[in-house]
């Protein structure tokens, strides 16, 4: 199975794509998700793919090309669970920071892959938009 750490490398970097579309190979469904903005009960792609709209937009529209991934914790709850915390930094060009956050996850193995069950919103270092 591939790693925590392949896996979410793969996850960010499906944001510089800009499209609502390509994140349902890393989410099991139904899921949850807290944020800012409320709590967000994803039962379909068709959810996620709401959900993340407005998000990839306000990346594309900020010019991002990269995101850094730092992994500040991972822990195994069984052998096909995980919970899992992350930084991420947001660049546009010339490695100018858009976004500074963290973010909590638990995590389920299905079909041999990892998949986001939970994600919760943690600490938001900065962010210009």
């Amino acid at each position: 199975m591939q790693s925590i750490a392949s896996f979410f490398e793969r996850y960010a970097s499906s944001y510089l794509a800009c499209d609502a579309t390509v994140f349902a190979e890393f989410f099991d469904f139904p899921c949850l998700i807290v944020d800012s903005n409320g709590d967000h009960i994803l039962r379909s792609e068709q959810d996620l793919e709401n959900y993340e709209r407005a998000f990839v937009t306000s990346l594309k529209e900020s010019g991002v090309c990269e995101i850094e991934t730092e992994r500040l914790r991972e822990t195994a709850l069984g052998p096909t669970e995980a919970f899992c915390s992350n930084r991420y930094r947001v660049m546009a060009s010339e490695r100018q920071l858009i976004g500074d956050m963290e973010y909590h996850y638990v995590l389920q193995a299905r079909t041999n892959r990892w998949r986001i069950k939970f994600a919760r919103m943690g600490t938001l270092h900065s962010w210009t938009n």
